[in-house]
């Protein structure tokens, strides 16, 4: 079972502050497998996708809880032209300032965001235009 999302506004509002990318996240996939495809494809591979592998969907769900995904939300929400720091950004939210600088850590070590400081204010973006989630069998 595979899903993608690619929300079209990610595109559109950050297409020209973002390296157009795509992160896959394979839940229960097997590195050594695809190494292996990897190894036999006489195909060039395409660039610019970043592949995490994940034991289970717990891990994903302690990767993208809820609070962190309603992050990139608002990061692709608020838009190119209208970037916040962290500081704006939990205001916006009705979160501790801590609380979502913690999380834009986690989501910055996972790839997912880079963040760029100016004098004493952070401001994160988003790192991908798309995301793509795929289940092995054995997950599903």
């Amino acid at each position: 079972m595979c899903f993608s999302i690619n929300n079209g506004k990610i595109y559109n509002k950050w297409r020209y502050n973002i390296v157009m990318k795509k992160i896959v996240f394979k839940v229960g996939g097997n590195l050594s497998d695809d190494l292996k495809a990897f190894a036999g494809n006489k195909k060039k591979p395409v660039g610019g996708t970043t592949t995490v592998y994940l034991k289970n969907l717990k891990d994903l769900h302690e990767m993208l809880t809820p609070q962190r995904l309603a992050l990139l939300d608002e990061m692709i929400n608020s838009g190119l032209s209208n970037q916040k720091n962290v500081s704006e950004i939990a205001k916006k939210m009705r979160r501790k300032q801590e609380a979502v600088s913690r999380d834009l850590g986690i989501l910055e070590k996972k790839g997912l965001v880079r963040k760029t400081k100016h004098k004493q204010h952070v401001f994160p973006k988003i790192a991908f235009s798309k995301i793509q989630i795929e289940f092995s069998k054995a997950t599903a």
